[in-house]
């Protein structure tokens, strides 16, 4: 699994993340400095001011850089894919001789976007909401492409305000795992003073000891992670939510109503070399 980073000074594990994001500055003289400092991590240079980049022909900056320091990997993260100006730049970028990589800051909840997407060739793709429960198919499907799928585990996430917690899309510190065969990215979304404590909970404990409310930002209920059972993320990997769409699938509604049980008899779960213990 790789993780991303959204750029702030002196943040720790900084040399850990697989990738930094930074806004691109046109008056910050110090991005090629910081990319070699950086090079044995992937930069993502994310292109916040699509007008700028196109009135000032800002592409050619990167010709050089890419000319001089070829030995540097860095992507360019673009807006919206949809917005008008995001398409020309787009179509700068992949007009330009160099071959420079891209991907869009879009968020694929539906398999129309995900399509439209994969379209564009980008390097990866984020999937949110209830593709999330299509992870599995999205995932077979970009990878033959050779797009990597990205996410953001640690928030709830629906499209529907009033979806129960338990039935939206996130991915639990001890799912890592179970995910890392279809997900090749994750960020983490909220208070980017906090990324390096989600980083060390996710990447190196790999568990939460305690109610998933306090770590999944918009999970708006009690639920103890260490009351969940082992295949609660393996049975949602892609379930397609059955449980909306008219089936009877009771999977999220069954494994809460098990993890409440535990909780009032003080039963935790823990999963040791894929046996399933009761302490």
């Amino acid at each position: 699994m790789k993780y991303c980073l959204n750029y702030i000074k002196n943040t720790k594990y900084l040399d850990d993340f697989d990738e930094i994001t930074i806004k691109f500055r046109p008056s910050d003289t110090s991005l090629v400095d910081f990319m070699i400092k950086h090079q044995h991590q992937r930069i993502n240079i994310y292109i916040a001011d699509n007008q700028d980049f196109l009135d000032n022909n800002r592409i050619k900056l990167f010709d050089a850089i890419k000319d001089e320091h070829p030995e540097l990997n860095f992507v360019f993260k673009l807006q919206e894919c949809q917005e008008e100006l995001t398409q020309k730049v787009y179509q700068v970028i992949v007009n330009d001789e160099r071959d420079f990589q891209f991907f869009f800051r879009t968020q694929a909840q539906d398999f129309d976007t995900f399509w439209g997407l994969v379209n564009l060739k980008p390097t990866s793709i984020y999937i949110v909401e209830a593709l999330g429960f299509n992870i599995k198919q999205c995932a077979e499907a970009a990878h033959e492409f050779g797009i990597d799928i990205r996410v953001y585990p640690n928030v709830a996430q629906s499209a529907w305000k009033t979806t129960p917690g338990i039935m939206k899309f996130f991915i639990r510190p001890e799912d890592v795992k179970v995910y890392e065969p279809y997900v090749d990215v994750m960020e983490f979304y909220g208070d980017d003073k906090k990324v390096a404590t989600y980083y060390r909970i996710y990447a190196k404990d790999g568990e939460w000891f305690g109610n998933l409310n306090e770590l999944i930002i918009s999970l708006d209920e009690d639920i103890d992670s260490r009351c969940l059972l082992p295949q609660f993320a393996e049975r949602r990997l892609g379930c397609g939510k059955r449980c909306l769409k008219g089936h009877r699938c009771q999977i999220c509604a069954a494994t809460q109503h098990l993890a409440k049980t535990l909780t009032k008899n003080n039963v935790t779960i823990r999963q040791l070399s894929k046996k399933v213990k009761t302490n």
